[in-house]
Parts: structure tokens; sequence; C-alpha cells
């Protein structure tokens, strides 16, 4: 019997009338989705400090879209002229703008927001988990309109 992997969430199962252990939990979700929301909040920060916000946009990207392994489906919910953003370049000009082939996008991400975790439904079925719900994010003290 060969040694069972510790840091695997797979488990081997030997009958058909077990269900392996899923590979995300439920908690591994809604954890992502915090992180997300914080990462938003943190991009903005940075912008208003004069910090390298474009650099914090890229590792955002890179840490929740996963463009490195393929074509992402990704609508972004403030565009409305290019609705997908199936690539690197369109995600990072959604969150912080400056790209011309992008002239709809102001920069998300720099707004600055204040963020807060709205109620999720999450559902794991084995290998997928599926989650939906609202992040509320609130425009920060920082923030005015110009």
């Amino acid at each position: 019997m060969a040694e069972s992997n510790k840091n695997t969430k797979f488990q081997n199962i030997d009958s058909s009338q077990q269900k392996p252990s899923p590979l995300i939990t439920e908690q591994e979700i809604l954890d992502a989705q915090k992180a997300w929301g914080e990462s938003i909040v943190r991009i903005g920060e940075i912008f208003m400090e004069g910090g390298d916000y474009r650099t914090a946009a890229i590792e955002h990207i890179n840490k929740f879209y996963n463009y490195q392994e393929g074509l992402v489906l990704f609508k972004p919910t403030m565009a409305s002229v290019k609705q997908f953003r199936t690539d690197f370049r369109g995600a990072l000009s959604y969150f912080i703008g400056g790209d011309e082939n992008y002239p709809e996008d102001r920069g998300f991400a720099i707004k600055p927001w204040q963020g807060s975790l709205g109620e999720h439904r999450c559902q794991n079925h084995w290998q997928c988990g599926i989650s939906n719900g609202e992040l509320l994010l609130h425009p920060s003290k920082w923030w005015r309109r110009s």
C-alpha cells in the first residue's frame, strides 16, 4: 500500500461507495473572495499614496485570474464596450486604465475603495468549487469625484 501524501487534498478511495474529499473547501473559496476584495482595496491605497499600483495590479491578476495557464473568462462589472477580458492586457487595463485599446477603462481598482464581503453561496462539486455572491465596495474617504 502506498503511503499517503498529507499535502494533497485529494484522498485515494478504495470503494465505489466513498466519495473523494474535495480539492477545495467552502472556507477556501470564501477566503479567496475576501483576499480578492482586500487586494482591490490595497491597489487603490497604493495609487493614492503615489506607490507602484501597476505592480500591485499585476500581482493581483496573477494571483486571482491565472492568465498564465490560458484563456480566462473574465467579465468586468463596469465594462460595456469590450465586455470580456480574455487576456492579461485587457484585465490590467480594467483595473488600472491607460490602455488605448480599452478607452472605456478608468481604472476600477484605483478608485480607491473600502470593501466588505457581502452575502455568498458556495457549492463544492468534488473538483470544482462554484461560488456566487457580492462584494460590497464603497468609495474610500480619499475619493473625490472630479
